[in-house]
């Protein structure tokens, strides 16, 4: 049997319906499709609740399945409200628990360990996972709410949906959606800053930092938006 079984460490995954789980579970759906063998460790689903809502208080610390994939779960703390003093509380809770879990992987046979952040946490889980089983590690940093399909993100490029208030002396977390449309394009070391969205088939170009949302069939080039051709 060829070494096909991939791990991942995110604290988002299915059934919650916006933000990173979004990206995790489409990620999974394509390794299979892919003809891997997938795993997850995860966190319960809580976003953007930030509770765990009654249809889903079923899925608690264990282990469930999304389809064929197995599914770990640790439980941690959910704060009501986001500010830097709570996120480093979650952090850590998300760090003890997701570690406690992961103990249960020793002697798994897994051949490679992909952690999707923002949570700090989840990178150093995933990397700490890989370095005990002697296995490569990948990380993916990502920060999208909303996307659309058929769309490229490129190496380096950040698409960030978070923030803090710099008004609250408690620097609360802000979170603006990011939205990356069909046949869009965010090209290498591009950023695409919070509440962005960007346009149908259109392209944030290389190094661009796009602070307003680019309108469909369009170009940020040399910080000004283009219009261009609808692809044939």
């Amino acid at each position: 049997m060829r070494d096909n079984h991939v791990h991942l460490v995110t604290t988002n995954f299915w059934p919650e319906p916006t933000g990173i789980a979004v990206y995790t579970t489409d990620l999974v759906n394509s390794l299979q499709d892919f003809g891997f063998e997938v795993s997850v460790l995860t966190s319960l689903p809580h976003y953007p609740w930030w509770k765990i809502p009654n249809e889903f208080s079923h899925l608690t610390e264990g282990v469930t399945h999304y389809g064929s994939v197995e599914v770990s779960r640790a439980k941690h703390v959910i704060p009501p409200r986001m500010n830097a003093i709570v996120r480093i509380r979650f952090e850590c809770s998300l760090w003890w628990n997701l570690r406690r879990i992961s103990k249960r992987l020793i002697g798994k046979n897994l051949h490679a360990v992909i952690a999707c952040v923002p949570t700090v946490a989840a990178g150093m889980i995933g990397k700490r996972i890989a370095k005990q089983l002697g296995i490569p590690f990948g990380l993916i940093v990502q920060d999208l709410s909303g996307v659309g399909s058929n769309f490229c993100i490129s190496q380096r490029s950040i698409n960030c949906s978070g923030g803090h208030d710099y008004r609250s002396a408690s620097l609360e977390y802000a979170h603006k959606p990011v939205e990356i449309k069909n046949g869009s394009w965010v090209c290498l070391d591009a950023k695409v800053l919070p509440g962005v969205t960007i346009g149908e088939c259109s392209v944030v170009s290389a190094g661009e930092i796009a602070r307003k949302s680019v309108p469909n069939y369009s170009m940020l080039v040399g910080e000004k938006i283009r219009p261009i051709d609808p692809p044939k």
